[in-house]
């Protein structure tokens, strides 16, 4: 009997012992459990620290290289073309003859109009009108004077005035045709299309023999001494640069070679969708190495700032026009959240509160943007996993970049 009872009292110590292991064990899971959810609810992301450092921003753009000057020359006048001296990528100088047209008929009509100038002009008696004034002078003063009648007076103004209208009439006519000669003279001088300016023809629109129309393109000729460097520069740089600032120009069809330049324009509106300013870079291209329509990188040093507080450029992002960067908060009360010496070991155990900040910007360098207001230097900002972040969601760190 008391076999027994040892027996059952055994049994039972047994079962009592397995129940508070069990309860232990379980206790365990469920807390490793609640932690691994709440690691798996927390976003992984990566992270670094704003410092202070010597800033040097500098603009790189790009853009296409426009000529100096182009000009289309149009024909003035019809005709058929009699010979035309240059060809596309011919060197031309200003004033030189480009192309001619027949002349014969242009000649003829300027013959005839200074030959029908001449006539008006041998016609033109102004002594007949003075003969006419004198007479009605004369006239005038007998009158007065009692000495002749009104009839005579009256008839001998009719005359006066039928010489003068007749003279001014004959005046009329010599500055019409003198504008004729003016016209034919200058429609065979078109006859003759010369050169504008010094260049280079760049297209060819005529051919010896083909009837040319008044307005016709004869041709394009571009002056490539200089060139322009059309680029577009954000808002956010645009107060700092001025008119005359040097600026270095690199082109990859001429390696190893940097050309200086001089910001020649800048836009006063900016592009409304881009919000960028056009700003037009003047080359100097005296040697013509370079050619319009060549792919140009423009580089132009924008400012210094020492000892500034700036963070990677990744950690600033842009919501509804404003810039904000997520900073780590380091005060929790979780006593798990504070960072410990050895980051990457422990930081993937951890989670964190994440703080979205507001800040302002200046400029930037290669691989840093400088915090001009809401980020100081220490604080820890998330630079990867923040662009679906909100204010206060729970992150953990699985990298830490120094």
């Amino acid at each position: 009997m008391r076999k027994c009872f040892a027996v059952v009292l055994v049994l039972i110590l047994l079962g009592l012992a397995s129940c508070k292991i069990g309860k232990s064990k379980d206790t365990k899971e469920d807390s490793s459990s609640q932690r691994d959810s709440i690691k798996r609810l927390a976003s992984p992301v990566e992270v670094s620290r704003a410092v202070r450092i010597d800033m040097k921003s500098v603009i790189r753009t790009t853009g296409s290289l426009e000529p100096y000057q182009t000009i289309n020359i149009l024909s003035k006048i019809q005709g058929i073309a009699e010979d035309a001296y240059f060809e596309q990528g011919d060197e031309v100088k200003k004033n030189d003859l480009l192309a001619r047209l027949e002349s014969r008929e242009y000649d003829l009509a300027l013959r005839q109009a200074e030959a029908d100038l001449a006539s008006a002009k041998a016609s033109l008696n102004e002594a007949e009108l003075k003969k006419a004034e004198n007479q009605f002078r004369r006239i005038k003063e007998m009158y007065e004077k009692d000495l002749s009648s009104i009839q005579e007076l009256e008839q001998q103004e009719a005359l006066y005035l039928q010489a003068k209208s007749s003279y001014e009439s004959q005046q009329a006519r010599i500055l019409s045709l003198q504008a004729n000669y003016e016209r034919a003279s200058l429609n065979l001088s078109y006859t003759e299309i010369k050169s504008p300016l010094k260049g280079i023809i760049s297209r060819k629109h005529i051919n010896k023999g083909e009837l040319i129309s008044p307005s016709s393109l004869i041709y394009e000729i571009v002056d490539i001494s200089k060139l322009y460097a059309k680029i577009y520069v954000s808002e956010k740089y645009i107060h700092y640069l001025d008119k005359d600032r040097d600026v270095q120009i690199r082109v990859d069809a001429v390696p190893g070679s940097i050309f200086s330049g001089t910001i020649e324009m800048i836009s006063p509106v900016a592009e409304t969708q881009s919000r960028t300013f056009q700003t037009s870079v003047l080359i100097d291209n005296s040697k013509h190495l370079l050619k319009g329509g060549m792919f140009a990188r423009v580089i132009i040093d924008v400012a210094e700032f020492n000892n500034s507080v700036a963070v990677p450029k990744d950690a600033v992002i842009i919501r509804q026009d404003q810039e904000y960067c997520f900073l780590i908060d380091q005060n929790t009360d979780d006593k798990e959240a504070s960072l410990s010496e050895d980051k990457e070991k422990d930081s993937e155990e951890k989670t964190f509160p994440a703080s979205m900040i507001k800040v302002s910007t200046g400029i930037e360098d290669e691989g840093f943007i400088q915090i001009l207001d809401g980020i100081k230097e220490g604080d820890t900002v998330i630079t990867s996993g923040h662009y679906d972040l909100n204010d206060g969601d729970k992150v953990r760190i699985i990298t830490y970049i120094e």
